[in-house]
């Protein structure tokens, strides 16, 4: 087989002597040795492409939180130009729209990986994939196990990554990774749920529990218990003496001095539990008071009837068994959990009744029933501290659900939504847009609604049950899912 020196020597003599076809086969064979020589391109090895992935994913999950807030503004602020007819500014132009002077995603961004020269580009699936997971990192944060972490992470992001493959290189790309990773977190989060709430009995509904409560208050009356009068008259004496400690003044107190009459008009008689159930009751009245110094000395007195007849001793007892006195503190108990329960249905209900004239947003109409629960001092006094925390968190919003909150507002029904109409009808070349933002922001709230709808239902479930969630629990693991959407089309 002749050397390349042979061949150029050959082409050489077949242009001197004029020969063009000798010539352009010398030529040919020239070529043809050089592209057997020419090394192929070596192929980048997926696993190192995934690792190199990682760094950068990492910290655009980083500036996909921080920058977020700009990042929706900018979004918006986009839309208006897109609908006026006007250039819309990318996430990362110094011109972009901020929030309080935040950098937006694209923006911190560029900042962050300008001293590298930029981030890395991955040049495999593999790395596509990897640098998304790594995106998703910061949802590992919401409390939980090691195995809802992982979830976390690596579900919303394989959902993301692959609608992000299969629109590569279209203009729906950002939009099919955002929604893509909203179904991936979300189902995760219910998945989450359903497996946390497998094999755990169901709550009782309101009327079991009234029916439970009206049995054990009929066992207490029925059972034939009757308290010596002198066990009475010594707990008439302490409860008007801690009234007397806590400092207090029948014209300054006068339910108070209402229920000290009350109790000295028992002395010298052998109450039952029923009688003992009635004084509680005036008590309690007592306990609802304006004023929140009668309140304080309300509870004092709640606090003496509960202790004695919680630990009714037998030597106190004239007639009847003294541990039926169990079933009256079993009883207020399930009716407690009863009324409480029935509080948060109404609020709900509330809720969905003007949700239709909220633009069908139930998720707000929900929080602001919440809010003014939470703002009713009177009503947040029958809830313990655990109870009202998650009362309060139920009037608020977090970065998940304010991210949906965001989304949700371009829906057709939503503030921007109607100016995606006007301009989709008006521009035949925003009309696209206007659809894929009009789908997205329908799917974001209508998922912001069961979500919120979800956490009211657990919250009265817990109540019915006796065992309400910490107020951490958002009740969607992804507390993060919300700005790491947005951030991944300020960015990707």
């Amino acid at each position: 087989m002749a050397t390349e020196a042979q061949l150029l020597e050959g082409l050489r003599q077949a242009d001197a002597a004029g020969n063009a076809a000798d010539a352009q086969h010398f030529a040919d064979a020239i070529k043809a040795q050089r592209a057997v020589a020419q090394p192929s391109p070596e192929q980048p090895n997926p696993v190192m492409d995934a690792v190199r992935a990682i760094p950068g994913g990492l910290a655009k999950g980083v500036t996909g939180i921080v920058g977020l807030p700009s990042t929706a503004v900018n979004m918006a602020g986009n839309l208006g130009r897109k609908l006026t007819g006007q250039e819309e500014i990318p996430d990362n132009d110094p011109r972009a729209s901020t929030f309080m002077g935040i950098p937006t995603v694209g923006q911190a961004n560029d900042a962050v990986s300008k001293p590298f020269g930029g981030f890395y580009q991955p040049k495999t699936v593999a790395g596509d994939y990897a640098q998304t997971a790594a995106e998703f990192a910061p949802n590992a944060l919401a409390p939980g196990s090691a195995a809802a972490r992982v979830a976390r992470v690596l579900v919303p992001a394989a959902t993301s990554e692959t609608a992000g493959q299969v629109t590569k290189g279209t203009k729906a790309e950002p939009y099919a990774r955002a929604l893509g990773g909203l179904v991936g977190g979300v189902g995760e989060g219910l998945g989450e749920g359903a497996i946390a709430n497998a094999g755990k009995p169901p709550a009782p509904t309101l009327e079991e529990l009234h029916s439970q409560a009206n049995a054990l208050y009929d066992t207490a009356k029925n059972s034939g218990v009757a308290i010596k009068p002198e066990a009475y008259d010594d707990l008439a004496n302490q409860v008007k003496a801690a009234v007397t400690d806590a400092g207090t003044h029948p014209k300054l107190h006068p339910k108070i001095a209402g229920v000290l009459e009350s109790l000295d008009d028992a002395r010298g008689t052998a109450p039952s539990l029923g009688d003992m159930e009635r004084l509680r009751r005036i008590a309690k009245g007592a306990a609802s008071s304006i004023e929140p110094d009668e309140r304080r000395v309300a509870g004092v007195v709640l606090d003496k009837l509960d202790d004695f007849v919680g630990n009714l001793k037998p030597d106190q007892v004239a007639s009847g068994d003294a541990s039926a006195a169990n079933s009256l503190g079993a009883a207020r108990d399930t009716w407690s959990r009863m009324r409480k329960s029935e509080t948060i249905e109404n609020a709900v209900e509330r809720a969905q009744n003007a949700a239709e004239s909220n633009r069908g947003n139930l998720a707000a109409a929900l929080r602001s029933q919440f809010k003014s629960l939470a703002n009713n001092r009177k009503a947040m006094r029958g809830f313990s501290p655990d109870e009202q925390d998650a009362i309060k968190a139920l009037s608020r919003t977090d970065v998940l659900t304010g991210s949906l909150a965001t989304a949700g507002a371009f829906r057709p029904r939503g503030v921007i939504g109607a100016l995606e109409v006007i301009g989709g009808v008006a521009n035949h070349e925003v009309a696209p847009f206007a659809m894929a933002a009009a789908l997205g922001g329908e799917g974001a709230q209508r998922s912001l609604n069961a979500l919120t709808l979800g956490k009211a239902a657990r919250l009265s479930a817990g109540l019915r049950a006796g065992a309400v969630p910490a107020a951490a629990e958002s009740g969607n693991s992804a507390a993060l899912l919300g700005s790491l959407l947005l951030s991944r089309q300020g960015g990707h």
